[in-house]
């Protein structure tokens, strides 16, 4: 198509052609009454009388997004069988022409962008609309430097023109989840490409790269690199929730693109200098069954460590020890170095440097809350404690401060504080699912169990794949006689984890409880053959046995619960009760 400069398209007249591609052209265009500017997107195909009907329909529908993160689309129209859509004009650069190809972002830098695309993109998927070329020249900084995404895929264009340019679609492609490529895409397809943006964003490349054949076979069969292996000191949570959102199937990835970027916020909350690595992360508690027990805080991941990540820290202290050698005064290359050796479980070393740090800054943030950390590795709760408060003396914002002495105060059993700190915590971010969740436990062990059920319930509610929550839930259930919706939860929980043998025990101990026993020993069963050392899985069975008048299995699942635990008296008393209705009356005495 000719060049439209001068020309009028609908209340605009054309006034300098700002890009060119093999799709579209995007020209800078004016009102004709009010001489107000705006961006005009023109594209090259002629349009059949179908084909102008469904651009009617979904353009129409872009035009009613409005959300202060979304580029308002102010007039649609069609002129010579050519579409074209008006837009607010961006005089800011877009985020391609800010951050360059190549650069590494921070987390940090990362989470606030993401957070608000992932609003607008919900935004979106909630009127039914999928933007589907989610890169980073669709998005752009406004006025107040807020960002905005642009540039919403129209499929009535857009599935006719990738046909005709192969060249041009290879930097579309890099961003396109699996499914689009297969012509099938749907909201968490938006998900995949936005993970693509995050994952250039912070390593500096994208996952894959080639020509539009190459590209397309990548997205379709290959995974990612793991992003460890460019950016080493890359937090284990960032790279699990990006990961997980670049799912080649749609179903494994995250319920929605908001519970993918609240999981970043959480491992940025690790990240940010004033507390390096936050205590809890994502990993269930660490115990043979569900217990009211804070998250203690998570071993460095020494064996999730890769040997390249693993030499790069010593490499990382070998280079600190040059520079302090340089400069035995730089209180950050001390903090930094201790920040090493706390990725390599050497907490006491850590400690040290932490502590030469502060000798030289006293208020260096940092330091206190890792140090802090490291004590609490070592199971020193009150000088972690100590740590954290002159942390948040100096820093009054930092969520992950607060976050880490509430649990150190729930592992000091001190849940009154506990709570408090929680508190501080979802005052300032109300998405830390595991806020939600250690409150609830803290709640639970003081018996305020309506709290700790109302705190598990938010923590699913922003995270549905939270299995241990579910769990707990269900364990205050069936504490308070609430059996049939204890059974929802560990059903649950069963479905997010076939493989726990406590799952199946706990909700076989609840269909012991509505006298369903058939079904508890299915459970019973399935919990023993996970694990044969559950007591409380042989007791529960006997017990089921007991009711369906099966005395000699019952008594064979107490003897072996007495077996495993000599000192359980319940199950030496209903064996003798067992032996007592098989009238072997010695035996029972």
């Amino acid at each position: 198509m000719t060049e439209h400069v001068g020309q009028k398209l609908g209340n605009y007249r054309l006034i300098q052609l700002l890009g060119r591609g093999s799709v579209a052209d995007v020209y800078l265009g004016e009102h004709i009454k009010h001489a107000t500017p705006a961006a005009i997107k023109v594209w090259h195909k002629q349009l059949g009388s179908k084909e102008t009907q469904r651009f009617h329909s979904e353009a129409g529908r872009l035009a009613l997004l409005d959300h202060p993160h979304v580029v308002h689309t102010i007039e649609v129209g069609i002129k010579g069988q050519y579409p074209f859509l008006v837009m607010d004009y961006m005089a800011n650069h877009s985020l391609r022409q800010r951050y360059s190809r190549g650069m590494q972002l921070s987390l940090a830098t990362v989470v606030p962008l993401a957070r608000q695309l992932a609003d607008a993109l919900e935004y979106a998927h909630s009127k039914h609309m999928i933007h589907g070329d989610i890169k980073p020249e669709n998005m752009f900084f406004g006025q107040h430097h807020e960002v905005l995404l642009s540039d919403f895929s129209i499929t009535s264009i857009a599935q006719s023109s990738y046909a005709q340019s192969d060249l041009d679609i290879a930097g579309i492609v890099a961003y396109m989840a699996p499914e689009q490529l297969q012509g099938q895409p749907e909201k968490a397809s938006d998900q995949y490409a936005l993970a693509v943006v995050i994952y250039e964003w912070l390593s500096g490349k994208l996952p894959f790269s080639g020509s539009f054949t190459e590209l397309a076979t990548h997205h379709l069969i290959v995974p990612p690199a793991p992003l460890h292996r460019i950016v080493p000191t890359i937090v284990p949570a960032a790279e699990e929730a990006v990961l997980r959102a670049l799912e080649k199937n749609p179903r494994r990835r995250f319920e929605g693109v908001r519970a993918f970027v609240a999981r970043l916020e959480e491992a940025q909350q690790s990240a940010r200098k004033s507390s390096s690595f936050t205590m809890g992360g994502s990993a269930p508690l660490s115990v043979q069954e569900p217990d009211f027990t804070t998250v203690r805080p998570r071993a460095s991941s020494m064996r999730a460590l890769s040997s390249d990540s693993f030499n790069k820290y010593w490499q990382v202290i070998a280079f600190y020890d040059m520079d302090i050698q340089r400069n035995p005064r730089d209180a950050m290359a001390y903090s930094e170095r201790g920040d090493a050796y706390y990725m390599l479980e050497e907490y006491e070393r850590a400690i040290l440097d932490y502590t030469y740090a502060l000798a030289l800054d006293s208020k260096c943030i940092p330091a206190y809350s890792n140090r802090g950390l490291a004590y609490s590795h070592l199971e020193e709760y009150k000088r972690a404690i100590a740590d954290f408060t002159r942390a948040i003396e100096l820093d009054a914002n930092e969520v992950s401060t607060y976050y880490n002495r509430g649990n150190a105060y729930a592992l000091l059993e001190d849940y009154k504080h506990a709570i408090a700190d929680y508190d501080s915590v979802l005052r300032r971010n109300e998405q830390h699912a595991f806020a939600y969740y250690n409150r609830g436990n803290a709640y639970a062990r003081s018996q305020e169990y309506e709290q700790a059920i109302a705190d598990y319930t938010r923590a699913i509610a922003i995270d549905s794949t939270y299995l241990m929550a579910y769990c707990n839930r269900g364990r205050v259930h069936n504490l308070l006689k609430h059996y049939e919706q204890a059974i929802v939860d560990f059903t649950r929980a069963i479905e997010l984890d076939p493989h726990l043998s406590w799952t199946f025990s706990s909700r076989g101990d609840a269909y012991c409880r509505i006298k369903e026993y058939e079904k508890a020993i299915d459970d019973l069963d399935r919990a023993i053959e996970l694990d044969n050392e559950d007591v409380n899985a042989y007791t529960n069975r006997g017990l089921a046995c007991l009711n369906l008048r099966e005395y000699e299995r019952a008594i064979s699942d107490f003897t072996r619960a007495i077996e495993l635990d000599p000192e359980d008296a319940w199950s030496y008393s209903n064996r003798g009760l067992s032996y007592y209705y098989r009238k072997e009356y010695e035996q029972a005495i």
